[in-house]
């Protein structure tokens, strides 16, 4: 497939590049940096490859640093992922300055977006929002500063999510691997945000504070439902479906304080993650999301809830000793029981099936037996590594480097 390389790292010259562009080319941008003041919309399956990070530049500087930018405002590219083939981004250093936003990506269910070896650095708001139900693979690209790193709002396959099967274990999710989370000046308010049906994998990623006054809570958060579930199980704000969380590391010596997780509807599993510091956490957050202090949804009394919590939990450590967990509030006691719903153990036979809250005929899903997605990720040319050896990536050998340095 041919490559067409743009003039330089100015948006005209890129968007000039991107025009001559069909399903299955390269838009490759030089080394060199240049300003953007508007988004660039790609909504072909290509691959914009930049010289690498540190090399090919782009600053994005839309936006006045005032609030929170809207969803869509002061994207750096606007994407709509197709049906058939990838779309990917790679080489790519984005400079947002503390106003702008990265990568917004929409797209046909299922569609395959990719993105690796690139830099987001300061979004104001996201540095990259996954807005449908796609196959993304994200790997080996450093999130600097950003006021939230990943989010991921399916809004149109909410429903979709909460009628279909889990996904446990496969690529048809969003899969965020190998990649490093690092804050020097910003403080962030998560690194990983979650709604809408979204279903996710995270797995051998590291996390590093290094600003004495950040903190994060928590750093991964799943919310629940926000809006009434009908009978047919619809809703218009729909919980976090499934979440894999495994085999991170986290540097939490320096800032204010940090929280590991807040759950708050859906299918969770974590385990080998590991949290070192004197501001390390030492347990897993839930919370219910139709409490009285939110949207008094559902009888305090009733058991289950709507989006309903499930949870395998084992083999996290803070500081060398067990992970455990805890309730947000007295209130969310009702919902979230060990041994009923919550389980601090690998999934295994006997487990109760997992449904989806009131709704309990459909889908109804076993999560034993669970093996999880081989590593590295299918579409990767590296060697598969067995995922139960704790695979050492490049972003974990930095953070083991980090730590024995001490």
């Amino acid at each position: 497939m041919p490559t067409y390389t743009a003039d330089s790292v100015d948006r005209a010259d890129v968007s000039a590049a991107y025009d001559l562009c069909s399903a299955g080319d390269t838009l490759a941008i030089p080394a060199g940096s240049a300003t953007w003041t508007s988004e660039l919309v790609v909504a072909k399956a290509i691959t914009v490859q930049g010289a690498g990070i540190g090399s090919t530049i782009i600053t994005n500087s839309q936006g006045t640093g005032s609030g929170t930018p809207a969803t869509g405002a002061y994207m750096t590219f606007n994407v709509y992922v197709p049906g058939s083939g990838t779309l990917r981004f790679t080489g790519l250093e984005i400079q947002m300055g503390n106003t702008a936003q990265g990568i917004l990506a929409y797209g046909t269910q299922w569609g395959q977006l990719r993105i690796d070896n690139c830099h987001f650095e300061k979004a104001k708001g996201r540095a990259t929002r996954i807005g449908s139900l796609l196959r993304v693979l994200i790997h080996d690209c450093v999130y600097e500063d950003n006021f939230k790193s990943i989010d991921n709002y399916p809004y149109a396959q909410r429903n979709w999510s909460w009628q279909n099967a889990l996904t446990l274990g496969t690529e048809y999710c969003t899969v965020i691997e190998d990649n490093e989370f690092n804050y020097y000046t910003n403080t962030p308010t998560v690194i990983g945000s979650h709604e809408h049906g979204a279903r996710t994998c995270w797995r051998y990623n590291a996390y590093a504070n290094y600003n004495p006054s950040a903190s994060s809570y928590p750093i991964l958060d799943a919310h629940g439902n926000q809006a009434t579930v009908a009978s047919d199980n619809t809703g218009t704000n729909r919980a976090t479906r499934q979440v894999e969380y495994y085999s991170n590391t986290h540097d939490c010596d320096v800032g204010g304080g940090f929280s590991a997780v807040q759950i708050r509807g859906g299918t969770f599993l974590a385990y080998d993650n590991t949290y070192t510091g004197s501001k390390a956490p030492t347990g897993f957050q839930f919370r219910e999301e139709d409490g009285p202090n939110f949207r008094n949804l559902i009888n305090p009394a009733a058991y289950p809830g709507y989006d309903m919590h499930w949870a395998w939990m084992w083999s996290n450590y803070s500081n060398g000793g067990a992970m455990s967990w805890y309730n947000y509030d007295t209130y969310t006691d009702v919902f979230v029981i060990e041994d009923t719903n919550l389980f601090m153990h690998a999934p295994q036979s006997g487990d109760p099936s997992v449904y989806p809250g009131l709704q309990k005929a459909t889908p109804l899903d076993a999560v034993y037996p669970y093996t999880p997605l081989v590593y590295p990720h299918p579409w990767r040319a590296e060697a598969p590594v067995d995922p139960g050896g704790g695979g050492t990536t490049n972003a974990r050998r930095r953070m083991l480097a980090m730590l024995l340095s001490r």
